[in-house]
This record gives C-alpha cells, sequence and structure tokens, in this order.
C-alpha cells in the first residue's frame, strides 16, 4: 500500500522519503481510496476499514510525517 502513496505524492513540489510513509504503510489490509490536499503540507488520505469493526481510514500529512486521525466512523471512508 505504501507504493500507492508514494506514486501519488510523486507530484509533489518537495518528494517523501519511504521512513515518512511510515504511518501509511501501517494500515496494510486498508485500500487507500483518495489522496488530495491543498500544498504538499496539507495532504489526506482516506480509505476502507482495515478490519470489520475499525472506523475507515483517515491520515493527514502534519510538517512531514504522516499521522492516523480518529473517524469515529465505521465505515468506509
Amino acid at each position: 500500500m505504501s507504493f500507492v502513496a508514494v506514486l501519488a505524492l510523486a507530484g509533489c513540489r518537495n518528494p517523501v522519503s519511504k521512513l515518512e510513509l511510515a504511518e501509511v504503510a501501517e494500515h496494510p489490509a486498508a485500500a487507500l481510496l483518495s489522496v488530495s490536499g491543498t500544498s504538499p503540507d496539507d495532504v489526506w488520505i482516506v480509505g476502507a476499514r482495515p478490519g470489520p469493526t475499525a472506523e475507515g481510514t483517515l491520515l493527514r500529512n502534519v510538517q512531514g510525517s504522516w499521522e492516523s486521525v480518529s473517524t469515529g466512523v465505521p465505515h468506509d471512508l
């Protein structure tokens, strides 16, 4: 899955390293469905639930690092 995020972010002005995508790689069972952002510092990824009782996947880039954001929504995003 991290390959998808690397490919999607390849068009950003400042390339990201694989280490910065560690948070994305921690969601191997979740399908990453969409990447959006208004600048290299404002990038969001949404996706499917990694399991039947999990929340939909929502990740954001904060100062070059990916972090999970809790949605409280038990559905795919």
